[in-house]
């Protein structure tokens, strides 16, 4: 039963370097609930809770967040940097999932594709739909959600509790019994535990509001955490702490709208991107733009240049071998030129600023059969655009710089989507500069 209660305490407060607190009054429960209410400890408070969202099918909520931020400039007094927003889920389980909050971010899962759409609906990304909305704390969407700790009601939705995180949790205290704008509920603490078992001097706190008549819901949810001070500049420090409350409202059980509502059908001029940073973030100033004609030296002293390529789909990888997500990358890239050759595709690793031995020596060890080429003063790297390794650009054989990768996705197996669907669309004849991708 413990090894229970601990797992679930940690997935109410998972990821809670970001929480929430409003004026939004939370629905009280309903008098025809049969729900029997559970009263005293913890552990019985806990249990009733998991049961209770374990056997929820679907479900809607409205939440309200206010984050607080406090932040101390050496002798300055502190300055507050408050910030309210709210937030809609509709979530049925095990797959299927409907989210927009007040900034306009849509997130949508259907069972079969997951989908994040821009304010407009203009910009879309597509990705696999997880077996599991929990999952999703660990998916790169979880940066839509304003981080992982704002995803409170995705993990109400998991099917299970999860072991593997028991021992993050150190302390689990019921308060006591309190009014939550006027609905009485449940106060629990939870005390985060750190890689040694011990609390985790860093979060002061975790608190928890269920409700303790009716059904047992979700009412509100608080971390803060201590001071933290980091370093800006040359002997400039700031000390940052956050207070995150969220109170959620207007619980519904087994909405009639869930498959309207998780459906997304794209506009037919909506442009569909492979990468969530394609969609959401600027777009890279070099993509549409014709690419730079260079000379590249090779390692084996030939040089090439991309008119050498007319009509083929050239990958220019800038990268370095004491950069680890270079290292991550360039396999993936070597496997996927290789297995679209036939296609006209080419790979070109533009090592930056390293000796000939070092590479050579890489390449060896890492049985890498590639095309790798110099850059020691990083010149081909500017007129690129290039700030940071690694980053990839992708030429389509008009010439034209078609998509830019910078960085590597935590999840490989996810960059490797992003880049396959591109190559994919070129070899295909797609202008993906200009028309995104096939919806």
């Amino acid at each position: 039963m413990f090894r229970q209660v601990k797992s679930v305490a940690l997935l109410l407060v998972a990821a809670a370097a970001c929480g929430c607190n409003s004026g939004s009054q939370p629905s009280p429960p309903e008098e025809s609930s049969n729900h029997t209410p559970v009263t005293g400890s913890a552990d019985d408070v806990i249990q009733d809770f998991s049961e209770f969202y374990h056997n929820a099918g679907s479900f809607r909520v409205n939440s309200q967040v206010r984050a607080e931020l406090q932040i101390s400039f050496g002798d300055l007094p502190p300055g507050y940097e408050p910030m309210e927003f709210s937030r809609e889920f509709l979530i049925a389980a095990p797959d299927r999932l409907a989210f927009k909050d007040d900034e306009g971010a849509v997130i949508r899962s259907d069972g079969e594709h997951l989908y994040a759409v821009t304010p407009d609906g203009k910009r879309y990304w597509r990705g696999e739909a997880p077996r599991q909305i929990a999952a999703l704390l660990d998916h790169q969407i979880s940066n839509l959600f304003r981080g992982p700790g704002m995803m409170r009601p995705l993990i109400l939705a998991g099917d299970e509790p999860v072991d593997a995180l028991d021992s993050q949790v150190g302390d689990l205290e019921y308060v006591d019994k309190e009014q939550i704008d006027g609905v009485s509920a449940h106060h629990l603490r939870v005390t985060p535990a750190d890689s040694e078992g011990e609390s985790n001097t860093g979060v002061e706190q975790i608190d928890v509001w269920i409700a303790a008549e009716g059904d047992p819901v979700l009412l509100r949810h608080r971390f803060e955490n201590s001071p933290k001070r980091t370093q800006v500049g040359p002997n400039e420090f700031i000390n940052a702490s956050m207070i995150i409350t969220e109170t959620f409202s207007e619980w519904e059980f087994d909405p009639a709208d869930v498959d309207e509502a998780v459906a997304f059908v794209p506009d037919d001029d909506a442009l569909r991107f492979a990468g969530l940073g394609g969609a959401f973030g600027e777009t890279n100033p070099m993509v549409g733009k014709p690419a730079p004609k260079t000379v590249l030296e090779v390692v084996d002293g030939e040089t090439r240049t991309l008119a050498d390529h007319e009509g083929d789909i050239v990958i220019l990888d800038f990268w370095a071998t004491w950069c680890g997500p270079c290292r991550e990358e360039l396999p993936l890239l070597a496997r996927l030129a290789d297995e679209f050759q036939n296609d006209g595709v080419v790979l070109y690793a533009v090592n930056q600023q390293e000796d000939v031995e070092d590479i050579q020596q890489f390449l060896t060890q890492e049985n890498l059969d590639i095309t790798a080429t110099l850059d020691p003063k990083g010149e081909i790297a500017r007129d690129y655009g290039v700030g940071g390794i690694p980053h990839v650009a992708i030429v389509g054989r008009n010439g034209v710089i078609q998509a830019v990768h910078v960085g590597v996705n935590r999840d490989l197996s996810e960059t490797e989507r992003e880049f396959r669907e591109e190559l994919q669309a070129l070899i295909s004849g797609r202008n993906i500069a200009k028309e995104g991708l096939p919806h």
